[in-house]
């Protein structure tokens, strides 16, 4: 029988030489081409699942069988339902990838790159956010870069990393020996009030005292309305302690251009904290006044009797004041203020009944720059 019966080759088709065939396929198999010119050899070639492209038989792929193995991850570029165990990048948040150790798990840190306002406390782990994510607010003069440093939800921190201030300035008043206060950067103040070392155990502190006569002011008042301006970018912190008795009274700290007064609003272009009794606060709340005010809701915890609380107001680019208690998140407001009248700054108490009330005073922090630059 001839060699085409004995491969079950159809008529028509050519049958070559070994000699052809080793040289028309070279490595077939895993033999080289002198391996495949020894006869010994030649019945390891498989004939019966060839196809014959013009004539010569060629060796198919081969095919694992079983598909894909199903005991490790694959990477994939979108989701594929072939495959049993994968991470599809596309699923991912745009943003840095994160490798899990040990795990190899896939995860991703959103970022918002292209931001038309700085970051808040609602851009938290409910908006995807997590540690790490960063924001950059590209609308101010030079772009501001922040991170997150806590994504709880409701209440995200950000922390700024960029924007060193030009011609920055510091300065602060601080309670020194007995009932004198010391300065640094700004005048001195003229305490109101009756003043008292109340020898606090959290700080070195005075205490300041109203009369009985109601609607009377004491704390803490600049000695000018000329030292600050919002365009500054200014930031203030105050360390203070309430007094025992906080009914029948307000607490107006921050920017003024004027002093504050007996009353739940502020003066025109005001940035300032309000603890109000006759308005129902039950927490600090930031006010904003331009000619109308806006208050924000509750910051920080429930203020209490004796309570010490550090108040911190930051204002940025002239359309955002941030407001933050106790290193709480920040409460974020984007309304639009004056950047170009003068302030000075506050920390009173007022009575509004015939009762004495109290407001003791740490000290006051603040810094400013002319803008801020790269």
């Amino acid at each position: 029988m001839s060699i085409r019966g004995v491969l079950g080759m159809p008529p028509g088709i050519q049958v070559l030489p070994r000699r052809h065939i080793c040289k028309a396929l070279p490595g077939v198999n895993g033999l080289s081409a002198k391996d495949k010119r020894k006869p010994a050899l030649v019945k390891l070639w498989q004939f019966q699942n060839l196809d014959v492209v013009q004539g010569v038989p060629s060796i198919p792929e081969p095919v694992q069988s079983g598909g894909a193995p199903t005991d490790a991850t694959y990477i994939t570029q979108t989701a594929h339902a072939g495959l049993s165990n994968e991470q599809a990048l596309s699923t991912l948040q745009t943003g840095i990838v994160r490798v899990a150790n040990g795990s190899g798990v896939l995860s991703s840190l959103k970022d918002n790159l292209t931001a038309d306002r700085p970051p808040h406390y609602n851009d938290d782990s409910a908006a995807n956010y997590s540690v790490g994510s960063r924001w950059i607010y590209v609308s101010p003069p030079v772009a501001e870069e922040y991170v997150c440093v806590d994504a709880t939800a409701g209440a995200a921190r950000w922390q700024r990393l960029t924007g060193h201030y030009r011609s920055r300035r510091s300065w602060a008043i601080q309670a020194a020996t007995g009932t004198s206060y010391t300065n640094y950067g700004i005048p001195l103040p003229t305490p109101a009030g009756t003043v008292t070392d109340p020898n606090d155990a959290a700080d070195k502190m005075i205490n300041h005292q109203t009369p009985t006569t109601a609607g009377t002011a004491v704390g803490l008042i600049s000695a000018t309305f000329d030292l600050f301006q919002a365009q500054w970018y200014p930031t203030i912190i105050f360390k203070i302690r309430v007094g025992s008795a906080i009914t029948n009274v307000r607490h107006w700290i921050g920017y003024f251009p004027s002093a504050p007064t007996n009353s739940d609003s502020p003066p025109n272009n005001s940035l300032a904290f309000r603890f109000s009794s006759v308005a129902g606060d039950t927490q600090w709340r930031g006010v904003i006044r331009g000619t109308s005010d806006f208050v924000t809701p509750g910051i920080g915890p429930t203020v209490v009797a004796n309570g010490l609380y550090i108040l911190k107001i930051r204002v940025m680019n002239v359309t955002a004041a941030y407001f933050s208690v106790n290193g709480s998140p920040e409460e974020w407001n984007a309304v639009s203020f004056a950047g170009n009248v003068n302030l000075g700054w506050a920390a009173r108490v007022i009575n509004t009944t015939t009762a004495q009330r109290d407001l003791r005073i740490a000290w006051v922090y603040g810094e400013m720059g002319a803008g801020l630059v790269a």
